[in-house]
């Protein structure tokens, strides 16, 4: 639990999250809407992001106010995804890696997972 008496979000991300040390702004990942580039910001703060940003519960107007709109959204049963666009960051560099947020219908936020598409 954080000093906020919230539970940082549980993810799974490959091992390059870890070296991602950019700290998070929500100004300049709103602004990084080409998610088809290797030097695109938000990979660079994705760490920074997980770990200090999401917390387990969060609404989606809550993540939208901090993340504005996503790039992609999908809908499986009573589960829901938001997708946002990091840029080519991992393996060969040729496949968009993404941060995938999922909801469920009634506590918010459950997980997170970066993954390339």
């Amino acid at each position: 639990m954080s000093e906020h008496g919230r539970i940082p979000i549980g993810y799974s991300a490959p091992e390059w999250v870890s070296a991602s040390n950019a700290p998070f702004s929500s100004s300049i990942w709103k602004r990084e809407v080409d998610i088809d580039r290797r030097d695109n910001a938000r990979g660079g703060m994705i760490h920074s992001l997980l770990s200090e940003y999401l917390w387990e519960g969060m609404s989606d107007a809550e993540i939208r106010e901090v993340l504005g709109p996503p790039d992609l959204e999908r809908k499986e049963g009573r589960s829901r995804w938001l997708l946002w666009g990091l840029g080519l960051h991992s393996g060969f560099k040729i496949d968009i890696d993404y941060l995938e947020l999922r909801f469920d219908s009634t506590s918010g936020l459950r997980t997170a997972v970066v993954q390339q598409h």
